[in-house]
């Protein structure tokens, strides 16, 4: 599936979440900072709506696959995964891993994670990441790849299940463990489900909704009052405080409703105006802005600190620190795009079975 609609969320939902981690950097280390607004400190928020996002897609994908064939090619499910994700994914990793157990020690830096190098690769190449980061406190540049270990531990559960069951059971299943799984996350007894940001209700969630709007009932906003209300919600939640509570029962209630409402009405929108060439361009980098922003953050920082130290006016350095920062890493993600990604997303579209081959571009 593709829906045009959703390449200028991909974008933005990347942005969201270098401006985040920039701004709490820049704080952390003393520069000039913007100040402390709502949209710079839900890089979190982001991440949770690029899960239902990636559920809306795949399961939606997966679902109409057994439809269409009567059947679900693991295999290939599998191997579309690994030549989406794996090959900025191990980059990203050996980066980060070369960083901070040689670079990193070199420099002077005392960054390096609270376990040795060997369970460090151990835990990442099993597609553990949140585990590694919960237990070992890497560093930024391998922190980040938690969220693409939790998709990968999800679907390498949800993939098969769907091959199994019957189409016709596979919402009411899906419906359940959102609930039941929703529930059992935030019991007090569960505290190594949250340590290890196992949310896999948001990505089932998605899938739910999905898996209505295919078998006909269109949950999402149609009316042109209805839309703007789901569109209202999503703005609250990104752009105020209103809808932050201490209790993440709550908060993660409500963002469910309104991202599994906000990603199909969206996705449908005749009339959504932000479809453009740089929008959607943003989009199709989206993975590659998320997933290098952390060393681009890194090398900027450490030159504006030595710029800092070589005199150079603050304001002068907060500037070179946000352009340098959004622009390498905008321009990192194009080139990876085009010249590293692409030959895999080639080879990718030869094992889309019964997937439309010319619909290339997926969320991760």
């Amino acid at each position: 599936m593709y829906f045009k609609n959703l390449d200028p969320l991909r974008g933005f939902l990347a942005l969201v979440v270098v401006i985040f981690h920039l701004n709490a950097f820049s704080i952390n280390q003393g520069f000039v900072h913007l100040p402390l607004t709502p949209i710079l400190d839900k890089g979190s928020e982001a991440v949770l709506v690029f899960f239902t996002l990636s559920g809306y897609l795949i399961i939606g994908q997966l679902w109409q696959e057994k439809k269409d064939t009567g059947a679900i090619a693991i295999g290939n499910f599998y191997l579309r995964r690994i030549l989406r994700l794996y090959p900025v994914y191990y980059t990203v990793l050996f980066i980060g891993l070369g960083a901070y157990y040689y670079l990193f020690p070199k420099l002077g830096i005392d960054r390096t994670p609270d376990c040795d190098i060997s369970k460090a690769l151990l835990l990442n190449i099993a597609f553990l990441p949140n585990v590694f980061k919960h237990t070992c406190d890497p560093g930024s540049i391998l922190t980040i790849l938690w969220s693409i270990g939790i998709e990968e531990q999800f679907y390498l559960i949800i993939a098969p299940l769907f091959a199994l069951i019957p189409n016709k059971r596979s919402l009411s299943i899906l419906a359940s463990f959102t609930l039941l799984y929703f529930v059992a996350f935030h019991l007090p007894s569960a505290q190594t489900l949250r340590d290890y940001i196992m949310v896999f209700f948001f990505m089932s969630a998605g899938g739910t909704i999905a898996i209505i709007n295919k078998i006909g009932y269109q949950f999402y906003a149609k009316q042109r009052l209805t839309k703007w209300i789901v569109y209202f919600g999503f703005v609250i939640i990104f752009f105020t405080d209103m809808l932050t509570f201490d209790q993440d029962a709550m908060k993660h209630g409500i963002y469910l409703i309104c991202f599994s409402l906000f990603i199909p009405t969206l996705a449908h929108d005749e009339n959504f105006m932000g479809v453009n060439k740089w929008t959607v361009s943003l989009g199709k980098f989206s993975y590659g802005i998320y997933m290098y922003h952390m060393i681009v953050i890194n090398g900027v920082l450490f030159v504006g600190s030595k710029l800092l130290n070589y005199g150079i006016n603050p304001n002068l350095v907060f500037t070179f620190n946000w352009i340098g920062t959004i622009g390498l890493t905008v321009l990192t993600a194009y080139l990876s795009y085009t010249y590293f990604e692409m030959p895999f997303l080639k080879l990718k579209n030869r094992f889309r079975g019964a997937a439309t081959v010319s619909k290339l571009h997926k969320a991760p």
